[in-house]
């Protein structure tokens, strides 16, 4: 049997953020340790560390060659994304009553590169609100990116700095950046060929004459 050329010393868990960074899970002593390796292994492929971080016992990378969530995802999928992708959609054509489907960014920056939103608990107070649009008792607001909240309908009462304005920026929908967006999701795409389901690429350019 051919031998490893590395060390397995921890478990990816999950991503953060939406730079593409993965957080790692250490096997060894701490996650200290796993800030010393230069290289780390997803599979069988290496990835440089371009920087890394440790937080709450496990350690954030930033990895070259991962630019975005979309490919630091990759490594969780355990056969072609795009036959995933047409699982999926198989399955919403089988449902009677297919979930409903939120996206949600807490990761906005102001532009000293501090966090808006805050967090952790309160990250309830948009739940809460994706739970009334579930049972049908929340309003909603057609933006070009798809239904985003009304600014006073999340309840911001008892955060500090954080007010109904504050919320309004958070929703803001910044056509450049999303037509940025876009022009990665087509590349990511375009790894997987022919495969990617029509629906997907039919919802991209909708996307895309939306935010022109």
């Amino acid at each position: 049997m051919e031998s490893k050329r590395y060390i397995e010393a921890g478990q990816i868990v999950n991503t953060h953020g939406t730079r593409g960074e993965v957080k790692i899970r250490p096997w060894v002593d701490s996650a200290e340790f796993l800030k010393t390796f230069k290289t780390l292994y997803l599979g069988d492929r290496p990835y440089e560390v371009r920087e890394s971080s440790v937080h709450k016992g496990c350690l954030l990378a930033s990895l070259s060659g991962v630019e975005d969530v979309n490919a630091a995802m990759l490594p969780f999928c355990g056969y072609n994304m795009a036959d995933y992708w047409q699982h999926w959609l198989d399955m919403g054509r089988l449902i009677p009553h297919p979930p409903k489907i939120f996206n949600v960014n807490w990761f906005r920056t102001d532009g000293d590169g501090h966090f808006i939103w805050p967090g952790f608990g309160d990250n309830m107070r948009v739940l809460l609100w994706i739970l009334a649009r579930c049972a049908g008792t929340a309003a909603a607001v057609e933006t070009p990116i798809g239904y985003e909240p009304r600014p006073e309908d999340i309840d911001v009462e008892g955060l500090e700095g954080i007010t109904t304005d504050t919320v309004r920026d958070l929703l803001y929908v910044d056509k450049a950046l999303w037509r940025d967006d876009c022009e990665s999701i087509r590349g990511f795409y375009a790894r997987f060929g022919g495969r990617v389901p029509q629906k997907l690429r039919d919802e991209l350019e909708k996307l895309e004459n939306n935010v022109k």
